[in-house]
Order: structure tokens, then sequence, then C-alpha cells
């Protein structure tokens, strides 16, 4: 039996804290009239010598008696840079005389003073400057100077306030920073708080025709990847050189597919098909590089998923079914053949399963709960696991078990000597089912990518204090701006992130 004790990265023992940012506030409302609308502020430009030049269309009040309001303390417009009473304050132009954000990449715009509410005087300088989250409401004074861009990842506040400022970055994506960026092709860079790893998108490619629904994993020394369409064909995309073989006819609806180091041009799929007489049948086929192909009645639903074992010098399949029933196979003597070996029900319908070794297989069903089975004993183990949903994905890494669920919960399990998961490291929330799990390292750091049903993909960072950074950003829209599902994520290069989508499509990211 192997053991599962030390090694690999820590993910630490503690809770998910989320990072507070603080912020200010807006002390007080407006003032109102005795109409009810709020009374606007007198415009002191109306009651100047030259008179408001913006007559009815001006947003401050114009008294019908000037005289009364000359006293000086009326005044209510904000003085732009470049002389008072503009309609609109000047752009900002790039190098090239490019308007900032208007071609201008890479330029950060200079920072503005921003003149404040009276009634302040003598406050100390804000080290936040024209960035500072806080706007009038700060106590701090805004000329400026003082660090306006501090370093990613570094949680800055002002001596004796109660939480820090929420500062964003003129040279990020500000709503990345904030959480979530639902945009699939953002011109700001994605740089995950408390991480020094930027994704930047660098090229996305149609590989299928149809709707996505699954693919297996990369084989052939990491170069291609087998994608099937819920019309019922098979595309073979190779990533080192950007083309598509294919398509080609599959025997019926897939419902699942694995791919497996161990058989290089092998796939593996679970098949729905129509027989004229009996209903649909639900095969399970192995498609062999020599174009031939062994195949098996092998339930009374759909397969939802395929694993493999080497165990006990036998190769061995498993396959998992909404009849909520395993089962294992091994090729037969004539290796034309699929034979039966073993078979046991469950406590619910299975969804997925992942080998964590070769005589450990977790099930992941559709109440939330695992199963293991131990092949030594034959003995199945039931572990309540999400509460809040179906078990949609499980991914084995190092001495970990990534689960997602139907309700957006992943939790992050280790692995012990004994398969004990009754406990988890980590429970971490993000708003959608989660369809899928890539853990990428990269400058010394361990990244978990979780792709989900409404084509986001979510980063997470767990540092050696067990704190929890995540943010999300959009990667999948078809033409009509409709989220759609992550298929699938692959890390091929060390600086590379793969993801397949629904609409047919793959998206590569450069990590930075």
């Amino acid at each position: 039996m192997e053991a599962y004790g030390g090694g690999g990265p820590n993910f630490g023992n503690g809770n998910f804290k989320a990072p507070n940012y603080g912020g200010g506030g807006n002390f007080g409302g407006p003032k109102m009239g005795k109409n009810g609308a709020p009374k606007k502020p007198v415009c002191k430009w109306y009651l100047s010598q030259g008179g408001c030049k913006k007559g009815n269309q001006c947003n401050f009040h114009h008294p019908k008696n000037p005289k009364k309001h000359q006293d000086g303390s009326g005044g209510g417009h904000a003085q732009w840079q470049g002389g008072p009473h503009q309609n609109k304050p000047q752009q900002w132009q790039n190098p090239q005389g490019q308007p900032h954000g208007q071609g201008g990449q890479g330029y950060q715009q200079q920072p503005m003073s921003m003149p404040y509410l009276g009634g302040m005087p003598n406050k100390k300088p804000c080290k936040f400057g024209a960035n500072c989250f806080k706007k009038d409401t700060c106590t701090f004074s805004h000329e400026m100077g003082g660090n306006i861009f501090p370093a990613a990842g570094q949680s800055q506040g002002h001596t004796g306030q109660s939480a820090p400022h929420k500062v964003f970055q003129q040279n990020s994506c500000n709503d990345y920073l904030s959480g979530a960026c639902e945009r699939v092709k953002c011109k700001y860079p994605h740089i995950l708080p408390n991480s020094g790893v930027q994704i930047k998108l660098e090229q996305e490619l149609p590989v299928a025709e149809g709707k996505v629904v699954t693919s297996g994993q990369l084989i052939n020394n990491k170069t291609q990847v087998l994608i099937v369409t819920e019309d019922e064909q098979a595309y073979l995309f190779n990533v080192k050189e950007l083309t598509t073989a294919g398509p080609i006819k599959l025997l019926g609806k897939p419902t699942s597919l694995r791919t497996f180091e161990a058989f290089q041009n092998a796939f593996f799929l679970g098949l729905q098909t129509n027989s004229m007489v009996g209903g649909p049948q639900y095969n399970f086929n192995i498609l062999l590089s020599d174009s031939s192909i062994l195949k098996e009645r092998a339930h009374n639903d759909m397969i939802t998923d395929i694993e493999y074992s080497f165990f006990n010098n036998q190769h061995i399949f498993f396959t998992c079914s909404l009849d909520g029933t395993i089962k294992a196979w091994t090729v037969g003597a004539d290796q034309k053949s699929l034979t039966e070996i073993a078979q046991t029900p469950l406590p619910g319908k299975p969804l997925q399963m992942q080998l964590v070794s070769q005589d450990f297989l977790v099930v992941g069903l559709d109440n939330g709960c695992y199963t293991g089975w131990n092949l030594l004993t034959n003995g199945l183990d039931k572990i309540e696991a999400h509460k809040n949903g179906r078990v949609m994905t499980l991914k084995k890494f190092n001495d970990f078990l990534l689960s997602g669920d139907s309700s957006g919960f992943i939790q992050i399990r280790q692995i012990s000597l004994q398969y004990n998961l009754l406990t988890p490291e980590f429970q971490i929330y993000q708003p959608n089912s989660i369809s899928c799990f890539e853990v990428i390292q990269f400058k010394g750091e361990h990244l978990i990518l979780a792709g989900d049903t409404n084509g986001m993909i979510t980063e997470i960072k767990i540092d050696a204090n067990n704190q929890v950074t995540k943010s999300s950003f959009g990667a999948f829209k078809d033409a009509k701006n409709k989220q759609m599902r992550v298929i699938n994520l692959f890390q091929i290069e060390e600086n590379s992130l793969y993801a397949l989508g629904e609409n047919g499509y793959i998206r590569k990211w450069t990590l930075i």
C-alpha cells in the first residue's frame, strides 16, 4: 500500500479568510429642500462678475436674488487644471498623442490634484494620493505625491485608521483585483493579489464545430487532446502544431471520455446508442490506435465517468453510471473483448471518479457524498463531503484531493495513509458550478485553477500562513455574449495555460 505522508505543496491547515480591503463611506446625505428633493449648492460662477456660462444647463443652483449669497460661502464647482469652469476635464495624452484608454497601452495616466470639500485645513498628505478609494471622505490630503501605485499584494492603510484603503492600480484590471472580471478579452493585466503571477490572454483557436460536451486529458507527450461534441463527432487537436484532425463519426452519443498516460494512443468513451428493440443502450468503448474498437454493453443508464488502475498485475478499467453502480473490467485474453470482473452498488448516483492510489478509488455522488472503494478489501466507505450540491469534479494533486460541487464550493482534503478523507483542509466558495480543475506551478508558487459552468476561471492561491486569495476572469462567451462552460484546463509549458470551452474554442493564456 502506498503511503501518502509528507511531500508536495503545503496548502495549509487553517480556515479560509477573505482579504479585508476596508474602504470608506459616505458620511451624511445631501441637504433636502422644501419639496423633498436634494438641495443643490449655489453656483459660485453665477455670483461672480462674469456670470455662469452654462445657464440653465448648470448642475448648481442659480438663486433669484444673488445678493443674498455673495458672502463667499456658496461655491460648489470643482476647478480642473487648465482654467475655471470648463465643460469637461482635458484628456491625458500618451506619448503617441492618443487619449489614455484609446490605444495608449501600458501608459499610466498621471495623477491630478483633487480638490477637497471646505472646512478641512492643514491635513496630512494621503500616501494613496489620487488613487484613494475613500475620495472626499478621507481625512488626509490628496495633493500630488506619496506612494500612488503600491506594489501588488501589499495591503497599506493609514496609521490609526480602523480599516485599510482599497487601492486600485491603473496598470492592472480593477475588476479582477475586486474579485471577478467577466470580460473574456480584458485589455488590462490580471494580477492576483498577494501573488506575482500575471495571466495574459495570448490567442484563441476554433478546434471543433458544434457544442463540446467533454474532452480527454493530454496524450502523446502532452501534444494532443481528443474533443467530442454533442452531435457525435470527435476531433483530435494538436496543441504544439495548432492543427485539428477530423472529425470522425462516433458510434453513439458521448456521455464520458477519458485518456490515460499508460495508453498514449487509446481513447475510452461511454456512449449512448439507440436500438430499434429494447430502447437505448449504454456502452463502454475503447478506441485503439489501429482503428479497432473494443465495445461492451456496460450499464442500464448513462455512463458518467471512466477510471483506470494497474492492480495485481492487471489493467483494470472502471465505469460508473446513473444506474447507481460501478463496474470493473479487464481486456480479454483475445485482446478483442472486455470482461466484467466486479460490480458494486453505490449509495447514490455517481458523477465522477478519481483514483488516489492503485488500490483506492474515490467516487463523487449526486447527493454530495464520496464513496471510497478499497480494492484490497472490496469494502466501501461513505463520506459526507459536499452538503450544498452534487460532486461535479475530482482531481488528485500530490497528497491532496480537490473536489468541486454544483453550488460552487471547492474542498481540498489531504490524503492520509488510511485514505482518511473526513475533514477538508479548506472549503472555498465561488458562485458557479465547478466543471474542472488544474493546478499550475510557476515562479515557485502553486495556483489552483477552477473552471465553471458559467464561462469563468477562478484562480486560487493559499500561502504558508493559510491565507486564501482568489479572483475570477471570463474565459468563454458565444456571439450573443452568453457565457459558455469551461470543459477542461491544461498546463502544457511552464508559462502557459490552455482552456477548452463549450463553444468549441481553445484559448491560451501566458503566465508572466
